[in-house]
C-alpha cells in the first residue's frame, strides 16, 4: 500500500468513527426521529407514576405485531380479555377471518387498531415505517372500509377526534424467535413486504434486491423454502428474519431512501439499532415473551386495567432444539442487533416493573 493510499484509508476510517460517536450522541432519550411530512408523534406525555387513560375517546392502541414473538396470543388478549372493553366480532361476507369493531362506547372512535379490528390493511406484518405512514392517512380517508359498521350495518361519520397513537409491542429472545420463524418457514409458510415509499416514489433495498423478503433465499423456481435445514436458513445473507426485531421497530425511511448510505453497513447497522431503541422507548408499552405474568402486570399498570384472564408462560419448540455451541455462537452474531436492542429493552423492561 502506498503512502497516499494509507493515509485515505485512515481518512475514512476516521470520519467513518466521528459518524458513529455523532448517531450515539444523536439518539439520546429525547431524541424525536423525523421521517415524514405527515409523521405522528407517539405520546410521550407520561412520567414514571402516571398511566394512559384507554377511555379517553381520542386513545388509540396499535399493536405492532412483530412475527414469533407470541402476539397472536397477545393480541387476542386485548380483543377479548380486558374488562370494561368490548369488541364483538362477526364473519364479513365472503370473508375467511371474523371482523372485530373496537370502539369507545357511545360513539365510534377506534381505541384498538390490530389485525383484527383492520386486517392487514397496512400490509402483513407492518413494520414501524410502514406505520407511521399508513395510519395517519388511513384515519383521514373516509372510504367505507373505515365508516362502515359491519355489524349494525350503520354508517359513521368521518372521525372528528385526532387520534393520540399509543404503541403497542412484544419482543422475544432473539434466538428463540429466529428459529421459531425458521421452523415456521421450513413448514412452507412466507410472509410478502410491503415497502414504505419515500418522499419521491423510490425506496432503496440492500443489494440491488427487487424485493425484500425470503423469496431471495428460495431456490430457483420455487414459491417457499419448505424443508430448508437450519445451515441454509442462517446462511441466506438476504434472509430478513436476521435481526428482525430491530429492522421493524426502527425507522428506516431516512435509510432506505438513501441510497449512498446503503453502502456503508457498518453505519446502516448503528443508525437502525439507535432508532429502534429510541422508538421503543417511546412506545406506551412493551411486553417480553419470556416474562408473562410480569408483561401483564406492567401492562395492566400502564393503561390502569385488568385482564380478565391471566397470561400463560409456555414452553416452545424453539426452546428445546438442541443446538452445538458452534450454531449458538453463529446466530448470536447473524442476530447481533436484536441480541443488542433485546439486552437493552430487558434492561428497560425490568425498571418498569
Amino acid at each position: 500500500m502506498t503512502t497516499k493510499s494509507a493515509k485515505l484509508a485512515v481518512s475514512i476510517t476516521v470520519i467513518s468513527t466521528i459518524i458513529l460517536i455523532i448517531l450515539r450522541l444523536s439518539f439520546r432519550s429525547d431524541f424525536k426521529f423525523e421521517s415524514s411530512e405527515k409523521q405522528f408523534s407517539l405520546s410521550t406525555s407520561k412520567n414514571e407514576n402516571s398511566l394512559y387513560d384507554l377511555t379517553r375517546e381520542d386513545s388509540l392502541l396499535v399493536f405492532l405485531h412483530i412475527q414469533k414473538t407470541g402476539g397472536t396470543v397477545f393480541g387476542i388478549h386485548l380483543l377479548k380479555d380486558i374488562e370494561g372493553f368490548s369488541c364483538p366480532c362477526a364473519l364479513r361476507s365472503g370473508k375467511k377471518r371474523r371482523h372485530c369493531e373496537c370502539y369507545h362506547p357511545g360513539n365510534h372512535q377506534l381505541w384498538y387498531f390490530s389485525r383484527y379490528t383492520r386486517g392487514w390493511i397496512c400490509g402483513v406484518h407492518p413494520d414501524y415505517t410502514t406505520l407511521i405512514h399508513c395510519l395517519p392517512n388511513l384515519l383521514e380517508r373516509k372510504t367505507e372500509e373505515l365508516q362502515q359498521n359491519t355489524l349494525t350495518g350503520t354508517v359513521t361519520d368521518k372521525p372528528d377526534v385526532t387520534p393520540n397513537y399509543l404503541y403497542v409491542t412484544l419482543l422475544r429472545d432473539p434466538i428463540h424467535r429466529y428459529l421459531s420463524e425458521y421452523r415456521h418457514t421450513k413448514l412452507g409458510a412466507k410472509w410478502p413486504l410491503r415497502e414504505a415509499q419515500c418522499k419521491h416514489g423510490k425506496f432503496y433495498l440492500d443489494a440491488n434486491v427487487k424485493q425484500q423478503n425470503a423469496s431471495n433465499c428460495f431456490p430457483d423456481g420455487a414459491e417457499d423454502w419448505k424443508g430448508v435445514t437450519l445451515d441454509e436458513f442462517m446462511e441466506c445473507e438476504l434472509n430478513p428474519a436476521a435481526n428482525r426485531m430491530a429492522k421493524m421497530l426502527a425507522d428506516l425511511t431516512s435509510i432506505k431512501c438513501n441510497e449512498d448510505l446503503l453502502k456503508n453497513k457498518e453505519i446502516v447497522d448503528e443508525m437502525m439499532l439507535q432508532s429502534a431503541k429510541s422508538n421503543l422507548e417511546k412506545f406506551a408499552y412493551f411486553g417480553l415473551t419470556e416474562f408473562q405474568r410480569e408483561s401483564q402486570g406492567l401492562f395492566e399498570k400502564t393503561f390502569g386495567i385488568s385482564f380478565t384472564k391471566e397470561f400463560e408462560q409456555q414452553e416452545t419448540n424453539a426452546s428445546k432444539m438442541n443446538l452445538t455451541s458452534n450454531t449458538e455462537a453463529r446466530l448470536q452474531e447473524i442476530n447481533y442487533l436484536d441480541m443488542e436492542l433485546y439486552r437493552w429493552a430487558k434492561e428497560l423492561f425490568l425498571s418498569r416493573l
